[in-house]
């Protein structure tokens, strides 16, 4: 399952990765690199679905797509 999500780099080299749907709101995170930013976002979209596993789908692998 794919997660379009905006990729910023902000002011000291840092990167924010924002998501947003209806269903669970907006997700952000900052880190000190683009890499650790992705892993946070996927991190929590995979544990916001587990509190609502309404599809009965197994969030495994959950892709984040940088739009």
């Amino acid at each position: 399952m794919k997660f379009s999500s905006t990729l910023t780099q902000i002011r000291d080299r840092h990167w924010s990765m924002r998501h947003e749907i209806t269903e669970m709101g907006q997700i952000e995170f900052t880190a000190p690199t683009c890499e650790q930013a992705v892993e946070e976002l996927r991190q929590e979209i995979c544990y916001r679905l587990k509190l609502c596993p309404c599809s009965g789908e197994t969030y495994q692998h959950i892709g984040i797509e940088i739009v």
